[in-house]
């Protein structure tokens, strides 16, 4: 591990593993980083600001290095070295920063933090020339996040320090966000990022606006390293929950499926739903067939994916826990294979690669994925039987992002898989959705956009990364709406939208 220690940027001293001050390299942390990776290619290097000499956690840190594909860092200020106006155009769950567990983020601080020389080396030192500390390691992971490489914020300070104020940062101005927005997104961003500042800050960044439109688009190519294929002696057990409604021969189908595995779950927990209340199961097959593995069958007339989600949660007792929908197929191997990663990767929960037949692989790395697929994923049972479905989103949509934000926000990142795979059959009957006509539907005034919507984004955004989707959703309904009508618009808009807010906190209350 080399140590360098900084203040805003400026490199005060570089310690070497064997404890010897490094003094050939001086000046930016910026040149430090790309000449301490290629004179120690092996290493891990860690930086942090000189005042918060002995405040580090070293022995945290160096576990979290020891997986090779990982960049951290730790702040002890309340904002980021970029302008938080960067909210306004991401809209993913990788921005509103629980700083208590170590959260998913390409948001990255000088405080303190770590990545592995190799990362580094996969960059030109002269792409960076003259650019500060700041916007090198946010630039960083802004671009490798996409393409395998693990990015957190982690609490990693020791007890003894104190926090700063609020204020004592060091930030990139208004110049380095444009700069970062036109090399890191589409160029339309740097546009709506314009409107945003002058619409909801009334401020009016022209020259920053104009400078951006010299500066070209970057893209780098980050090869994460391969995942090495073991054997596990022993590989841990899993239970499988399934809630079905009206698909007795896919679900029929599904548990076949279970029951070929070559590493074969504990139970199997199926709520079958049916809202009659006069109605009766339609899975005899459940015990007029033998299986391999413990079914527990509850059988309900209250219908809703949350609701049968924790039921089927609160029956688990496994070491971890396979969430399936009851219209897929896959092979033999799905099980250990999904376990065997979760080992490798050192990873509470891992997505799988869900698609219909003939759709194409879209991403093909193992990367932080932004969503949690409810039907396709493999859960830590511990942390699974921790939390809740939101039933707030019953019989609507959300509850699946919902539920990835409740595990990100408990320290558990959602790891994508690309060759841990099923078939999603989308069955054209049944399912666990019903159509339920919602207390807002039957009101004159209607909300835009659907409460369930709108009570996710209150919960789990920005301030600005909310202000930013509304504009956004004001401008492409603006787009359907009669010329005649453009104009008065903008109020039937508002009225729709705090109709939307009133009716997502009625069911947050709930």
């Amino acid at each position: 591990m080399i140590v360098l220690y900084h203040t805003n940027g400026v490199i005060d001293t570089i310690i070497a593993e064997d404890g010897v001050t490094i003094d050939s390299i001086t000046g930016s942390m910026t040149t430090a980083l790309f000449d301490v990776a290629l004179a120690y290619p092996s290493s891990s290097i860690v930086w942090y600001e000189t005042r918060f000499k002995g405040a580090l956690d070293h022995l945290k840190l160096t576990t979290i290095l020891e997986n090779k594909n990982v960049m951290v860092s730790a702040s002890q200020r309340s904002s980021s070295y970029l302008d938080s106006a960067i909210h306004y155009i991401e809209e993913s769950p990788f921005m509103k920063i629980h700083r208590n567990v170590p959260y998913p983020t390409w948001l990255m601080s000088t405080d303190a933090g770590g990545v592995q020389a190799q990362v580094i080396n996969t960059l030109r030192k002269e792409d960076f020339e003259g650019e500060e500390a700041g916007y090198v390691l946010n630039a960083i992971a802004k671009s490798f996040q996409s393409q395998g490489l693990f990015c957190y914020q982690a609490p990693l300070w020791t007890d003894t320090i104190q926090k700063l104020d609020s204020d004592d940062t060091y930030k990139g101005n208004t110049y380095s966000l444009y700069r970062f927005v036109k090399q890191h997104y589409k160029f339309q961003w740097v546009f709506f990022l314009f409107i945003c500042q002058a619409y909801f800050e009334k401020k009016w960044p022209v020259g920053a606006l104009l400078s951006s439109f010299f500066v070209s688009k970057k893209e780098y190519v980050y090869q994460a390293p391969l995942v090495t294929e073991t054997v596990h002696n022993t590989i841990p057990s899993i239970d499988v929950i399934i809630p079905t409604m009206g698909r007795a021969s896919y679900l029929l189908d599904v548990l076949h499926d279970l029951s070929k595995q070559t590493h074969l779950p504990q139970k199997v927990i199926i709520v079958e739903q049916n809202a009659d209340i006069d109605s009766i199961s339609e899975l005899d097959f459940l015990t007029e067939e033998s299986w391999p593995f413990q079914i527990i069958h509850k059988f309900i007339h209250q219908t809703g994916a949350c609701n049968a989600r924790n039921i089927a949660l609160s029956h688990t007792t496994a070491d971890w826990v396979f969430f399936a929908d009851d219209d897929i197929r896959f092979e033999a191997g799905l099980l250990q294979k999904g376990l065997n990663a979760i080992q490798e990767l050192g990873v509470q929960c891992i997505a799988m690669s869900c698609l219909q037949k003939g759709e194409q692989q879209t991403f093909t790395k193992i990367i932080q994925w932004s969503s949690f697929p409810s039907g396709a994923a493999i859960v830590s049972g511990t942390l699974s039987r921790k939390l809740n479905f939101n039933t707030a989103y019953e019989h609507g949509y959300g509850e699946d992002t919902d539920y990835g934000m409740q595990l990100r926000n408990e320290g558990a990142d959602v790891i994508y898989h690309p060759e841990v795979a099923l078939v999603h059959l989308k069955a054209p009957v049944g399912g666990f959705r019903k159509i339920v006509v919602k207390e807002w539907e039957k009101r004159e005034e209607k909300p835009k956009p659907s409460p369930t919507v709108m009570l996710y984004r209150l919960t789990h955004t920005t301030k600005k990364q909310l202000q930013g989707y509304k504009l956004r959703l004001f401008l492409r309904q603006l787009k359907r709406v009669p010329l005649v009508q453009k104009l008065s618009y903008r109020k039937v808009f508002k009225q729709q939208w705090n109709t939307s807010v009133k009716w997502a906190n009625y069911l947050r209350e709930q």
